[in-house]
């Protein structure tokens, strides 16, 4: 399956958040996923099957007072266009656990 991973507000501090989305892509690579990981940084230069889309670093945790704001408005209009162009199974985490859950049972 190929899933799409937006960690776009991964800057450059390794906080909690950064640490479970680093287990949760880790983890997915391992049972055999492609992930596409949007991020500022390309934390994953290691697995070959998690392929780095760069984001702006200004969208990241720490980039600004603004950064949360830039990242909410980023993630509803630019990001949904470039999913399109993946042709990722899942884009978002809901979907992604539910086709995840889906595949396991069927």
């Amino acid at each position: 399956m190929r899933i799409a991973f937006n960690a776009a507000f991964w800057g450059a501090r390794y906080n909690g958040t950064a640490s479970v989305a680093e287990g949760f892509a880790r983890c997915l690579a391992g049972l055999g996923h492609e992930l596409v990981m949007y991020s500022p940084k390309n934390h994953y230069c290691d697995l070959p099957q998690i392929k780095w889309r760069p984001t702006p670093a200004s969208l990241s945790v720490g980039g600004s007072a603004l950064a949360n704001a830039r990242r909410f408005a980023w993630t509803q209009t630019a990001l949904p266009f470039r999913l399109r162009g993946e042709g990722a199974d899942s884009g978002d985490g809901e979907s992604c656990i539910e086709s995840l859950v889906n595949a396991k049972e069927g």
